[in-house]
């Protein structure tokens, strides 16, 4: 029984210090006016680990407290990074390091593409015959040729064409074209064309590229774009698989 004691007179002492402490010390958190009953507890410890906060100063948040529109200011301005070269220190790791200036616009041109699958491209005129097959838009004898609108945003900046052409014999040929039309006047020109396929040199797919790029800055407000693909001098089937149009362009947040 005695050397129970000392155990019992320890467990007892540790028991009575316990119960004079205030809760909010034993609470695990960053200010001592917030404890982990609060119920903005996760919210406030979230700001303070990633330096948004510093507090209210003697360790103290002041939850209770109003905030002054510059303190608002300042609050902003680290979760955001809004001044010229400062990085954001909330999710920092994820931007790889980017100031301000890139993380809101970026300067560094992105590339895109406007794709049209052969069986999105419309046949013109009616002195073909033409059918359609999967993905393509084939013809099975004569010229002809298929067209689709294109949406390319504003500003973009044309800098290749890429068409794909199959054939079932070696006669056929085809090129592709983009082309702009004045929306107050409805008059077209050439903005981007693919060299000839010319007659190909065994049946199958043959992928053309640009040749002349002209006039490449898009304006959405004055022109509408399409492409369009002639297949000349079919013996046999002759088809569109797909046309690419590449573009650049710049002030697009970063990814």
């Amino acid at each position: 029984m005695s050397s129970r004691r000392p155990r019992l007179l320890a467990i007892l002492t540790l028991t009575i210090t316990l119960a004079a402490l205030p809760l909010g010390v034993l609470a695990s958190h960053d200010f001592a006016d917030v404890p982990d009953s609060n119920i903005y507890h996760a919210d406030i410890s979230a700001l303070a680990a990633s330096g948004v906060t510093t507090g209210c100063g003697g360790g103290n948040f002041c939850p209770s407290a109003f905030v002054t529109r510059e303190q608002m200011a300042a609050f902003m301005n680290r979760l955001g990074a809004l001044a010229p070269s400062k990085v954001p220190v909330v999710n920092a790791a994820e931007l790889d390091g980017l100031d301000s200036s890139q993380f809101a616009r970026s300067d560094m041109p992105v590339t895109g593409h406007a794709n049209c699958l052969g069986s999105d491209m419309a046949p013109i005129g009616d002195a073909m015959v033409w059918s359609t097959l999967e993905a393509e838009r084939k013809m099975d004898a004569g010229s002809g040729q298929f067209t689709c609108n294109l949406s390319i945003p504003d500003g973009s900046t044309v800098t290749a064409l890429h068409a794909t052409i199959k054939d079932s014999v070696d006669t056929g040929s085809g090129s592709c074209f983009v082309l702009r039309y004045a929306l107050a006047t409805g008059v077209g020109s050439l903005m981007a064309s693919t060299l000839s396929s010319g007659d190909l040199a065994t049946p199958g797919i043959t992928v053309i590229t640009d040749d002349v790029i002209d006039d490449a800055v898009i304006d959405n407000a004055t022109y509408g774009y399409t492409v369009r693909c002639l297949l000349n001098a079919a013996a046999a089937s002759l088809a569109v698989m797909a046309t690419s149009v590449e573009y650049t362009i710049s002030g697009l947040p970063v990814d």
